[in-house]
Order: C-alpha cells, then structure tokens, then sequence
C-alpha cells in the first residue's frame, strides 16, 4: 500500500450562522453541558460521560465541526480509495483533569 496526498474534509455551517448560534444558544447550552459534565463525574462510572460531554464542549459552542482528514491510498490490487486518518484530541488534557479532581471535589487548599 503507497499513500499519497492527504484532504481535510470542512463540513458544517457557515460563520455568520455559527456567530449567531454563539451569541443566542452556544453560551449558556456550553454551561449547560458543563454542569452535566460536573455533575456525572460525581459518581466514578460517570467518568467517560463527562470526558465525552467535555471533548464536545467545543462544537456546542461555536457549531465548530471536527476534523476529518481522509489520506489517499492505493492497495496491492490497484484500486486507490480514500482512508480516513483518526484526527482524535490527544488524552493529556483529560489525564491532567483527572490528577487534579481530589483537588476540585474537596476543596483541598493545600498544606501551607
């Protein structure tokens, strides 16, 4: 298999309509969506609830689609055809939230 030339598919409203979802719906459905977030991570099976509620915090608010990027690609038999290339948020920022939830759920001030 030879891969070729990479495409990022942009789908989605347009910037004028997303300005209007922003200013009308997007911020207080964001808070909205947070609060759900906050309130499932309380018990410890609703953990990937409030990861998936999080990572789309972005698209409630602004209608902003995901990426898709699809990398061209011949097989073996000839046949060239479109693979899509995952084009997911990276963990670190979940892993950094998770260290800290002690923190947040206690109100641990610390040891000064």
């Amino acid at each position: 298999m030879s891969a070729g030339q990479v495409v990022e598919l942009k789908t989605g409203p347009s910037l004028l309509v997303r300005a209007v979802w922003y200013l009308l719906v997007g911020w207080w459905l964001a808070g909205v969506i947070l609060a759900i977030a906050w309130i499932a991570a309380v018990p410890i099976v609703g953990l990937p609830l409030m990861f998936y509620l999080v990572n789309r915090v972005p698209t409630v608010l602004t209608l902003r689609p995901r990426r898709e990027q699809y990398a061209m690609v011949t097989g073996s038999d000839g046949v060239t055809r479109y693979e899509r290339i995952a084009t997911e948020q990276s963990g670190l920022l979940g892993l950094m939230m998770v260290n800290r939830l002690p923190f947040i759920f206690t109100l641990h001030r610390g040891y000064a």
